[in-house]
């Protein structure tokens, strides 16, 4: 895992840097973001474009990414969750079909980060095999990288990581993903389920077995209320 993280962190020294600077906390208002898609899902659409766009639109504000990357779930609705296994089940056996499945998974929902950061890693790898092909595989690669950092930091301005002010994300995976690729922590002692003392809302609590300069708490907390939502859904569909 770390090792995969040094290629990380060669590309978005510059981004990681920039993401450390102090935000305002902008908490997800789930319920308005649910009814900015149901009422304008054009308009919501349009901002996920432009989240997309290979150069950052600098014109997009931090509401509006949120808008976007959460508004995005409205959408794909957890369809992505199967093909997402079946990439991690031949991401090493056969990668050629894990990059199709990532971008079977991409195509359904663009902001899913497992799918983002395990597509720039194998196309990471295959420069290795096809070396003639480095400098396009690079690009390609850092595209990817650079959706998943813009995620990240999309996340980071969600909360401050505590019980009060958790980070909200989509999936388990952005959890891991954000902990690992943004804050450089990628071992995790235990995960628990618990429910906020004010407002009853389900997050994840992490425990953490290090730190970095990035976070030097021993516990990092997310907000999984679309997780659970999305996960209920899900299994309903395959009853």
């Amino acid at each position: 895992m770390k090792k995969k993280l040094l290629f990380f962190l060669f590309f978005l020294l510059p981004l990681l840097t920039f993401s450390q600077q102090e935000r305002v906390i902008i908490p997800v208002d789930w319920k308005a973001i649910e009814q900015n898609v149901l009422q304008h899902p054009d308009s919501v659409k349009g901002l996920i474009k432009r989240l997309l766009l290979p150069k950052l639109d600098t014109t997009l504000t931090m509401p509006e990414r949120i808008l976007a990357f959460y508004g995005q779930t409205y959408f794909s609705k957890s369809l992505e969750y199967d093909d997402v296994r079946k990439m991690m089940d031949t991401r090493k056996t056969n990668p050629s079909a894990a990059l199709s499945w990532a971008d079977r998974v991409l195509n359904i929902n663009p902001f899913n980060t497992k799918a983002l950061i395990e597509k720039a890693d194998l196309l990471l790898k295959k420069k290795k095999i096809n070396p003639q092909d480095s400098t396009k595989l690079d690009s390609i690669a850092q595209y990817y990288i650079h959706i998943a950092m813009r995620l990240f930091n999309t996340i980071a301005t969600t909360g401050d990581g505590t019980s009060d002010h958790p980070f909200s994300v989509t999936s388990v995976s952005d959890e891991y993903n954000f902990l690992c690729y943004y804050l450089d922590i990628c071992e995790v002692k235990q995960q628990s389920l618990i429910y906020g003392e004010k407002n009853k809302a389900p997050m994840d609590v992490l425990y953490l077995s290090e730190k970095s300069e990035y976070w030097d708490k021993p516990e990092i907390y997310f907000d999984i209320k679309r997780v659970l939502e999305l996960e209920t859904a899900s299994l309903k569909k395959k009853k």
